[in-house]
Formats: C-alpha cells, structure tokens, sequence
C-alpha cells in the first residue's frame, strides 16, 4: 500500500500518541509502505522500531520482525500490547507449548499484523506452515549488524535470512542497526540481496553524551578512578563493563564495600540471579551493575547517568553500543575509559585464540559429517565441535562453499554438506576466510586504542570511524579531548549537568523533607519561597529546599512535578487532596518506552489536544499499570472532548480504585447527563471512601451544569 491515501501524521497520533516523526522516521515509514527495501542505521534511542511498526498497522498484511534479543521482542510486544494495538504476536522460548500454539494459530489464520521471531524459529515446520497463512508482506531484520562478518556481533543464523527472503517470495525488507560501519552496511544489503534500499540514516551522534578517558595503570589505579568517577554528583545509576567474570565480582565487591549499591551480572550466574539483578537495577534498588557484555542489550532503562569500562573493549563498535546505554532519556551522561595499555593483553589473546587452522576447520567438518544422513543434512551441538567458537567455524566453511547452514535452535548447527570430505578448494577459500576476519579483528584494535590515545577531540574520532564527521561545541559538553578542561576542571561539568537537572534535584529534595506529606502545590510554594502562612505554620519555611528556586513560577515547579510523576520517579496517592512522595520500586515504571508513555499522556492532556483522544482511550483501556490509566483518565478529564465519555465510563469499573476516581473527576469536567447513573452507583458501591467522594463531587458538578 503507498502513503497517497494514508494520513501519516493522522496515523502516528492515532497509534502511538506522537505530535511528529523523529528524523529519519518518515522516510523510513514511506518507503516501507511504498514497497521499497529500507536500510535504516540509526543510534539507539532515535525510535528505529517506530519505523516497522507504523507500516505493520497500517499497511495490511503481515509484518515478520527477526531480532535476536529476547528480551527486546518482549520489552516491544508489551509497549504494543499497552498501547491496546491488537494483531501484535511473539514467538520465543520464554513461551510455553499452549501458548506458542495458540500465537501459531492466530497468525495461520491471518489475525497478525506485527510477528517478533528469533532466527532459529526458521526451523521450525509448523512456524513455516502458519507462515504460508500469513500472507507476509514485510520482513524486518533487527540488529543487522549480526548478518556481516565485518560486524562486531556476527551470527551465522542470520546468514540464511535471505534464503527465509525468498521462500516468502521476496516481500519488501527493512534490516535496522545502530552500529554498522560503511563497510558492514555494504555487508548487510548485499548478504539480504535488498534491492536499490532506502537508506534513512539519523547519524551516530549522541550530544547528550560526554566521553573521556581515564589512564588507570592496574587495579588499584583504576579502583580509585571509579570510586572518583561515581561519587560525584549525578553520577549514579551506572553501569561498569569489565569483561571479564571475575572482574565483575570483584569490581562489585568493592563497590558495596564503599557504601554503593551494587551487583555483578554475568554469564555464570544462574538465571534467577542475573534476573533478579536486572529488575533491582530497573526498579533503582541498585546504583551501580559491574557486568560483561551480557549486560546491556534490550535493556530498556532511561536513567543511567554514566557507564564506565574497566578495560580496553574490542572494538569501536562494541564500545559505542555499550556506552548508548547512557543518557537515553536525553539528559547529560558520561562514558568513561579506564585506559590500561597492557588491557590490549587480553583482546589480542582472544584474536589469537579464534585463529583456525587448516587442521581445525578438517576436524570441524569431520564433526559434522558424523552427525550427517545420505543427503548429507547435519545437526550436531556447538558443544560436539572442537574449537573453541564453533559458530565462526561453520560460517567460515559456509563462505568457502563447504557447507549450506540452516536455521537451527540455540546451541545447535544444522544444514546441508557439498561433500563427506573437505575439499582442496573450499579448505583453501576458508583459510583466506580466517586470515581476513583475523585482519578486520586486528584493525578494529587499532581503531579503539587510537580512541582512547588520542590528544584531539574523542567525539571526532569516534564518529569519523563509522564515517562521520562532528560539529564543534562547548567542550564540557564534548569530550575530555578539549584541553583536558573536564579532567582538570570537574566542577565545569557539574555545574552544566546541575543546570540541567536543578529543577528536579531541587523538587526530590522537597518532597524528601516533607516524608510525602505535601502535595504539588504546597512543594511548588515550598520551592519559590511562599509566605502563605499555612506554609509557616507547618514548619515549612524552615526546611532547607524552601526558597531553592525563588524566581521560579509555581506553575513552572508544578509542571517540572508532573513531569517527574510522569516519568515514575514520583507518585500522587489518592484522595481528595493528594499528596507527592517518591514512587515505589516497580520496573515496569522506570523502562525508557514507559517513561516516554507517561510523558506523551500527560503531554496530550495538558495541550487540550483532542486529536489525541483515541489513543487515549486506548490506554486507558490497556495499559498494565494501574498508574498509567490513571494519567490517561486525568488527561481526558482536562481535554474535556465527549467522545471520551464512552471510555470513561467504562473505567469507573477498573480494578484500581486511583483510576475510578479520576475517571469520576473527569466526568465531572465533561459534565454529560449520560454519565449521571454510572456516577450514582458508583456513590452507592463499597468502594473507597475517596472514590464515592470523587464520584460525588462529579455528580454535583453536572447538576449544576444541566
């Protein structure tokens, strides 16, 4: 379907409650519906998921998303499923057997228009049979990057996605990254065979994000550099990347020692614990994560104020993409290097290590050949390949024309041989193979130990590697590149990070003071330095935020409030008179989608925008958080349109009782006769006191009006 009879704009408001597109977005969203191959490389936190969901709800058909991240399909299908958009499917190992079949059937059927799949669900028959029901229209292949031997996360079961391409007969195909270099996105569209793709691209800056560097000869050098590092102010949360398992504990050891609360995640660990340890760093219960690269992707935290690497990582690539954690609610964050020369010990180690020989790839396909049949179709388990990285092996016997790969579950290899017995030739063109990975690896040392050297700008040197050039600005906003004035001058930084953040500081420390005793106007009169005597009589005026933003409106110091209530930092309790108080721990509450939720709700209502009043309902239908229904009720209650009044009615039955009372207040602004008997039963139900009294409140009001 093409753009000429579809209201974009109408669209995004329509879904997901947007005023506009963010750059890149519309391009990527027009191309999709006009048909066209699209590939986007946009940096994490610029809205790429945007750019397949739109066409998947509006375009017909359906839209089958590959990502390799489960906990990103999961994190998406659950903003989709709140924003009560229907049609939305995922199929992962999290599921159990009756409900994969029932998502089978449903997309078999034809109900689906937005699909999440991993790679190896490929090999499933009855995954592909429900497909032949879909009527595919668009295939999305997430974190492309892992499609090119030159990126820094290649996975040899991204390489059949083109094969999958053409068994559902070459629908229009979107492969999406935040890290590929111009290299790796040649890579990407040649591996997909994508035909003259769009190619939208928003740039790898981040501005929001300081770099610097920080030489740290040791363990103890850089001990004492972190501890600097997150002591000061707004420094916390944070992530620690160490690399290795026993840095990690040890690194968080020390830290809790020091008085912070912190955690190692890593691979080792059981499950339970690593799960355990995310939702306690998602819920703030944890100011700092010391982790390895298994911590970090499809997660979906806004807040963190600094990510630190303790030791030198691999790559340009890995470093950018661990270092994007930080800042992604858009304010100051800064990414550290704890620069050790002898740190290049360990990833030359690890080149030297993934070298094969011609007497390994041999063993390998020997392997593979013993788990073979008469067609010479394998399935053997990594585990049973005799090399330490037995996926790189068979990809590179792949490239050589050894072997065809199939789509296979995790911790497996599967496909077809050419031969029981390795040729001359394809043994040849394999070792070529290996020497030129072996070779980028090496390039893309140099390439990070150029970064963390230089004398000039780290922004410039960054970017340039992925083949960008950077505007100048302020230095203290840059990097630490600038004349060192950062390193030399912590106080320049911390007064630009303050002026960004004192607003808020300033309300957190009000509200702290008050034990959640006050409500928004009595915090804003608190903070600009009332002399209403209610505010003397409570002891108010001496409390040490009062005055803090003297200068400032009330209503400016409310809104800031709203925002922070908003974003799940605070709270409002029921009642007549509710009061401000931080919020309870509650990860849903705190992951970037659903502060950005919070805010486009709350956005839409104060605006009076009734363009948003669909998707508003639609919240207040859907959403999981009890909290989020109730911005939605209060929005629509401000909005006043009375094609909300259907809705609103509807919630005075939710099951949370803030949600019925704000939904009652808000049928007493819309002051419709309609809503008079639902109102009434409510006044008459064994319900909360301060909800019968909100309902009766409303009633009043819309007697009076009529």
């Amino acid at each position: 379907m093409g753009t000429a009879t579809i209201d974009l704009d109408a669209e995004l408001r329509r879904l997901f409650g947007f005023a506009g597109f963010r750059p890149g977005q519309r391009n990527a969203v027009e191309a999709a519906l006009a048909g066209r191959d699209v590939l986007a490389i946009m940096p994490t936190g610029s809205g790429k998921s945007l750019c397949f969901q739109l066409p998947a709800l509006v375009g017909g058909g359906a839209t089958l998303v590959v990502s390799p991240l489960i906990a990103l399909m999961q994190d998406q299908y659950a903003a989709l499923r709140d924003r009560g958009l229907d049609g939305v499917e995922m199929l992962a190992s999290t599921m159990t057997p009756e409900q994969v079949d029932a998502a089978l059937g449903r997309i078999q059927a034809g109900e689906a228009s937005l699909v999440y799949v991993a790679p190896e669900r490929f090999a499933s028959r009855r995954f592909l049979e429900a497909l032949g029901g879909a009527a595919v229209s668009r295939l999305v292949i997430d974190e492309a990057h892992c499609l090119s031997e030159w990126g820094h996360d290649f996975r040899p079961d991204y390489l059949r996605l083109a094969d999958v391409r053409e068994r559902l007969g070459e629908p229009p195909t979107m492969a999406l990254t935040a890290t590929a270099t111009p290299r790796v996105a040649r890579d990407i569209a040649r591996a997909l065979r994508l035909r003259d793709p769009v190619t939208p691209s928003t740039g790898f800056d981040r501005p929001n994000l300081m770099f610097a560097v920080r030489r740290a000869a040791g363990d103890g050098q850089k001990g004492a550099a972190l501890l600097a590092l997150l002591r000061r102010p707004d420094a916390v949360p944070a992530v620690v990347y160490c690399g290795r398992r026993a840095a990690c504990v040890s690194v968080a050891r020390e830290l809790a020692e020091s008085g912070f609360r912190a955690a190692p995640y890593h691979a080792g660990l059981a499950g339970d614990e690593r799960t355990a340890t995310l939702q306690r760093f998602l819920a703030g219960e944890l100011d700092v994560v010391a982790a390895t690269t298994a911590f970090g992707m499809g997660i979906d935290k806004p807040d963190v104020r600094s990510v630190v690497h303790w030791t030198l990582p691999s790559s340009p690539e890995e470093y950018y993409q661990q270092a994007g954690r930080a800042g992604r609610d858009g304010l100051p964050a800064r990414c550290t290097l704890l620069y050790d020369g002898k740190d290049k010990g360990l990833i030359v180690f690890f080149i030297n290590r993934a070298k094969l020989s011609a007497g390994e790839l041999t063993a390998v396909h020997g392997s593979l050949v013993a788990t073979a049949d008469a067609g010479g179709v394998f399935r053997a388990a990594e585990r049973q390949l005799p090399v330490d990285d037995p996926r790189a092996a068979v990809a590179v016997l792949e490239r050589a024309g050894a072997l065809e790969v199939f789509p296979a579950q995790s911790g497996f290899v599967a496909g077809r041989l050419k031969d029981s017995r390795l040729a001359g030739a394809h043994l040849s063109a394999a070792l070529v193979a290996v020497k030129r990975v072996e070779r980028m690896r090496w390039d893309r040392l140099k390439a990070i130990d150029g970064y963390a050297t230089t004398g000039g700008c780290r922004r410039e040197a960054l970017l340039a590697y992925f083949g960008e050039r950077v505007e100048p600005r302020q230095p203290e906003l840059c990097c630490d590149g600038h004349g060192r004035r950062s390193a030399v001058d912590p106080d320049a930084e911390r007064q630009a990070t303050v002026q960004v953040a004192s607003t808020a500081d300033a309300v957190l420390l009000a509200v702290d003071e008050t034990a959640g005793r006050a409500g928004r106007t009595r915090i804003a009169q608190i903070l600009t330095g009332s002399s209403a005597a209610a505010l003397a009589a409570a002891g108010h005026d001496q409390l040490s935020s009062y005055g803090a933003l003297r200068g400032s409106s009330q209503a400016g110091v409310m809104k800031t409030i709203d925002g922070l209530i908003a974003r799940g930092v605070l709270e409002q309790t029921g009642g007549l008179y509710p009061l401000v108080r931080r919020a309870a721990a509650a990860p849903a509450a705190v992951t970037a989608r659903d502060a950005d939720l919070r805010g486009q709700v709350v956005a839409l209502g104060d605006a009076r925008d009734r363009e948003g009043v669909p998707f508003l309902l639609r919240v207040l239908a859907a959403h999981s958080s009890a909290d989020v229904r109730r911005l939605a009720a209060s929005a629509l209650g401000k909005i006043a349109d009375p094609a909300a009044e259907e809705g609103l009615i509807a919630a005075l039955d939710d099951e949370a009782p803030q949600v019925r009372q704000y939904a009652a207040v808000s049928l007493g602004r819309l002051a419709t006769e309609q809503a008079l008997p639902a109102l009434r039963s409510l006044q008459s139900s064994d319900v909360e006191d301060y909800v019968r009294s909100a309902a009766g409140v409303a009633s009043g009001r819309i007697r009076d009006r009529s």
